[in-house]
């Protein structure tokens, strides 16, 4: 009896192999077919276009003030994308008018002003920006300057301002938002959904936040909110009306990774590739064999 040279196993045909086959000959046809296999991965993976990390600009993220294509808005007009969502006065002051018997007037969108007694406004900005003080508000009087800005508002613990931008779908873990904030009297804390941004101390304000936060992210996946907090406060004793605003200047971008795909210029030069190739090795292994 004729053996392959493999201990405990007798003549007869084994995985295809003849009595008499050489097991040096098994191994090589094994392996010219495992060649085979990993030249067509490497040739169909050269015809995949690599993952690349694609940065996309958050276009309906605005400052205070401006239109929907970044401009600046007329003074005294209403901002587009900014509104007070709430008020807080404080309790247990007595004064003409005071507290307020509702907050509805300084609900809704501020309006823009120039404030030369703050700080001008960002104008020169490759994203601009203006002062916005509450709807409602009433004329600021001398020697508050420039005179006939609408920016005296009843002191409050508070006014909310918010503003919303959008996030695409599964790109919310990959996003960034940074700006100026500068606020009269105090700014109190800016919100990205709910949640309070750690800021650093001066004026303006320069924040940032990305997802790269170690809490875990602010951000979601759609609509996202930003808030800023604002405070007035009285001046002078019995003086229960002063000038508010604030200003904004954000931009913000998120980064999706694209998926692989298969390139379509090269894809038919790289289908020919691989067939000639494979066609050629076989036509050696079955050449080998004789």
């Amino acid at each position: 009896m004729t053996t392959t040279g493999l201990t405990g196993i007798g003549c007869g045909r084994i995985a295809g192999m003849a009595c008499g086959t050489s097991l040096s000959l098994w191994l090589t046809e094994d392996r010219r077919r495992l060649v085979s296999a990993m030249t067509g991965l490497v040739l169909a993976l050269a015809c995949v276009m690599p993952a690349r990390a694609t940065t996309i600009q958050i276009t309906d993220l605005y400052g205070t003030g401006v239109d929907n294509a970044g401009s600046l808005i007329a003074e005294g007009a209403s901002d587009p994308h900014y509104t007070v969502t709430a008020v807080a006065f404080f309790t247990g002051t007595t004064g003409t008018g005071y507290p307020p018997p509702s907050d509805t007037p300084w609900l809704g969108a501020p309006k823009a002003y120039r404030i030369d007694q703050w700080t001008p406004n960002n104008t020169g900005a490759a994203r601009p920006s203006q002062w916005v003080a509450p709807n409602g508000a009433t004329e600021a009087q001398s020697p508050f300057t420039p005179s006939g800005q609408l920016v005296d508002a009843p002191v409050a613990r508070f006014y909310n301002y918010q503003t919303t931008f959008t996030i695409g779908a599964n790109d919310w873990t990959f996003a960034e938002i940074s700006g100026d904030w500068i606020a009269d009297n105090i700014g109190l804390g800016i919100f990205l959904n709910g949640n309070q941004l750690t800021l650093p101390s001066g004026s303006p304000i320069q924040f940032s936040y990305s997802s790269a936060n170690t809490g875990g992210t602010f951000f979601v996946a759609g609509t996202n909110t930003l808030d800023f907090r604002v405070r007035n406060v009285i001046e002078n004793e019995g003086d229960f009306s002063n000038p508010t605003g604030m200003q904004v200047t954000v931009t913000g971008a998120y980064y999706r990774t694209d998926v692989p795909e298969i390139d379509p210029l090269s894809a038919t030069s790289c289908i020919a590739l691989a067939v000639g190739s494979l066609a050629f090795i076989e036509r050696r292994r079955v050449v080998a064999r004789g």
